[in-house]
């Protein structure tokens, strides 16, 4: 059976935990983990996530920089996603990374913010 993404994701912004993920993009499909940071609507309505990148794939040709606010986090239409248990059988995971800057950054991607992480 397969979990809501929305629900799933919703827990780790609300526990701080990060998740590890299938993202059937544009692109192509990428296998991450990421610490989800917001949960929205798009104007048109589309359900977002953004997250951290903490490790795996990715589908952009920029590097990953874990210290800058734009290029550690990637935003993604949760509908193209899959949450993937860790190997040890577990949903959520226990590392948990952001930027400081994050918020004043990103939320005017999101028409709506369901969920999100405060900036510390």
């Amino acid at each position: 059976m397969r979990k809501d993404p929305f629900e799933i994701l919703e827990q780790a912004v609300q526990n701080r935990k990060s998740v590890e993920i299938i993202n059937h993009g544009k692109k192509q499909t990428t296998r991450r983990t990421i610490c989800p940071h917001i949960l929205g609507t798009k104007q048109n309505g589309t359900m977002q996530v953004l997250g951290y990148h903490l490790s795996g794939e990715s589908s952009t040709k920029e590097t990953i920089d874990p210290n800058d606010v734009r290029l550690a986090f990637r935003l993604m239409n949760i509908e193209n996603i899959e949450i993937v248990q860790a190997n040890d059988g577990r949903l959520f995971l226990d590392e948990w990374k952001t930027v400081p800057g994050y918020l004043a950054y990103w939320s005017p991607s999101f028409e709506t913010v369901h969920a999100f992480v405060p900036d510390d």
